[in-house]
């Protein structure tokens, strides 16, 4: 994810920066925001959030869709390759035969090199851009979800399913993470303070509302302007 800024653009843009440097000098320093008298605090199932957010899905298909092309050639390209070493072991062949196939073997290996680098390319920039757009959404939901229920703090975490919530696997992902990082999770929240399933269903409102009823017949295209 290169401007030319003018000499004469730049001194006065130094100047704007000195005067308004100046002012804020000559201010007294803001007192600093005031902790509320009670603080409420909420949680929010993160990865939870971002798996079911409707949004993830769509993602999820356009990242198939991208990837489709490089895993056919990589399937394609294997195929061939290993024809190619069949050949090349096979008893009695000619000399020139055999240099042909391993010359062969040698450019499918690189055909196989360069299409995963080719897919890598493509497909780690998108899926990076994707999930800092899903994350940013995300996070709005939450804000505005604190803002207008009275939080005044909201922590992730990351729980497995109830039915996974007493696996020595995931109590040892716990303990290993207080453990290696010193981070905290939730050994106990009051009702109402995991707002997970709430703010998933502000994110996912937008999606029902634009999906048509069952049954509901779409609306007819405008009729093309006479002339």
């Amino acid at each position: 994810m290169n401007r030319k800024v003018g000499l004469v653009a730049g001194v006065a843009t130094l100047g704007v920066a000195i005067y308004f440097g100046t002012r804020l000098w000559a201010q007294a320093p803001a007192a600093p925001a005031q902790a509320p008298a009670q603080m409420r605090v909420a949680l929010v199932n993160i990865v939870h959030l971002i798996k079911s957010y409707h949004k993830a899905k769509t993602f999820n298909d356009e990242m198939a869709r991208l990837a489709a092309p490089f895993e056919k050639s990589d399937k394609e390209l294997r195929v061939n390759l290993e024809a190619w070493q069949k050949e090349a072991q096979k008893q009695g062949i000619a000399p020139e035969q055999r240099d042909k196939a391993e010359k062969e073997i040698r450019e499918r290996k690189r055909q196989i090199d360069d299409n995963l680098l080719e897919a890598k390319k493509v497909i780690e920039k998108r899926q990076g851009d994707g999930m800092v757009q899903l994350y940013h959404e995300v996070e709005d939901a939450v804000k505005r979800y604190a803002a207008s229920n009275g939080f005044h703090l909201v922590m992730a975490h990351h729980e497995a399913n109830a039915s996974e919530a007493y696996h020595p696997a995931n109590i040892q992902r716990k303990l290993q993470g207080t453990m290696g990082t010193g981070c905290a999770f939730p050994v106990y929240a009051a009702p109402g303070l995991d707002i997970t399933q709430a703010v998933l269903a502000n994110l996912n409102a937008g999606a029902q509302a634009a999906a048509p009823a069952a049954g509901t017949p779409a609306a007819a295209a405008p009729a093309p302007a006479q002339r």
